[in-house]
């Protein structure tokens, strides 16, 4: 699942544990696209579509959802195969 949008990066931990994240909505919503997505497929926000130049990716689109957690729906696409 792919999202655009603003996120939190840092590195979090202690002296001897350290490790670097990214956290916030943008990335909870990419993370439950994995959920609509069927093996190989990569699903994408309206947030993502408007960054991808059509003459090198194609995609199709794919269904308005609601996510959990999310209050608002979503439509969201897929990119198309074989092309």
């Amino acid at each position: 699942g792919i999202n655009t949008g603003p996120v939190y990066v840092g590195s979090i931990g202690s002296e001897t544990i350290k490790d670097f994240t990214v956290v916030g909505n943008t990335v909870n919503i990419a993370a439950r696209l994995c959920g609509c997505a069927q093996k190989f497929q990569v699903v994408f926000t309206e947030a993502t579509r408007k960054f991808i130049d059509e003459n090198i990716f194609k995609y199709q689109l794919m269904a308005k959802v609601r996510l959990k957690g999310i209050s608002e729906e979503l439509v969201i696409y897929r990119l198309a195969l074989g092309v």
